[in-house]
């Protein structure tokens, strides 16, 4: 009895002993797991850190590509000396204006993957007003809360902006039209207005001024500046367009939050 009893204590103790060097390989091979994990999150990290320095360079490269672009126009002899060659430079200036700016607020914020659009709306709309000698009194209206879009789609919505904003100034508002500003004290109104209801943006524009001929069709349109919205909101956001022109000028665009 007592030798058998030995005996099954000494298995016993042999399986104790097999289990517990189990566990110490175990243990062995967890710990070299964890270490394994440790160096790839460090390569990962190491990896994300210098795409944001090349994508912060990129988008450092492209602003200045933009701006030196911007300070060629300005020199003598870049464009033909008549008022409608200066309406021509000042365009292209503002539209490399725009684009620069999506570059220089996301190199500012080192966030690469999308445009805080409350903060670019609201830079490019003063940069436009402040581009132009406007007679007039101008109030302008911008909401765009709480909302981020991509480059891709950023930077053809800051042109259509740009476009309508600049296209406002130069016609909306003549100087002594009775028509312009009714009820509003004699000021020029322009709104942008960027919200999004379910899965779908919707960008608002207006103006208060003298509004567009009843005739007016976005589609056979001879204005380079309107051609150029019909094209980056149908081609670029994938965006329907309605057009109003029963007081003042309104353009509604909505485009689907994930393009197909």
């Amino acid at each position: 009895m007592l030798k058998r009893a030995e005996d099954e204590l000494r298995k016993k103790h042999e399986a104790l002993n097999a289990a517990y060097e189990e566990i110490q390989a175990n243990q062995e091979k967890l710990q070299q797991n964890v270490e394994e994990l440790k160096s790839r999150e460090n390569q990962l990290s190491d990896a994300l850190a210098e795409k944001e320095i090349l994508l912060s360079g990129i988008h450092h490269r492209v602003k200045n590509n933009l701006t030196a672009f911007i300070s060629l126009l300005s020199l003598e002899g870049s464009y033909i000396d008549t008022p409608e060659g200066r309406a021509l430079k000042k365009d292209l200036q503002n539209r490399a204006r725009s684009m620069a700016l999506i570059h220089e607020t996301l190199y500012k914020t080192r966030k690469f993957a999308e445009v805080d659009m409350k903060d670019y709306l609201t830079t490019l709309v003063d940069q436009i007003l402040s581009s132009y000698n406007f007679p007039l009194s101008c109030k302008t209206r911008l909401s765009a809360e709480n909302i981020s879009l991509d480059i891709g789609r950023a930077t053809p919505m800051g042109l259509i902006i740009n476009e309508l904003v600049t296209n406002s100034l130069k016609y909306a508002f003549p100087v002594g039209a009775m028509s312009c500003c009714p009820g509003n004290k004699g000021a020029c109104t322009i709104d942008v207005l960027l919200t999004k209801e379910d899965d779908t943006y919707i960008l608002r524009f207006a103006d208060n001024g003298v509004g567009l001929p009843p005739t007016f069709d976005l589609e056979t349109t001879k204005t380079l500046g309107l051609k150029l919205v019909n094209f980056l909101a149908r081609h670029q956001l994938r965006a329907t367009i309605e057009v109003n022109t029963d007081k003042g000028t309104e353009f509604i665009f909505r485009f689907p939050e994930n393009p197909s």
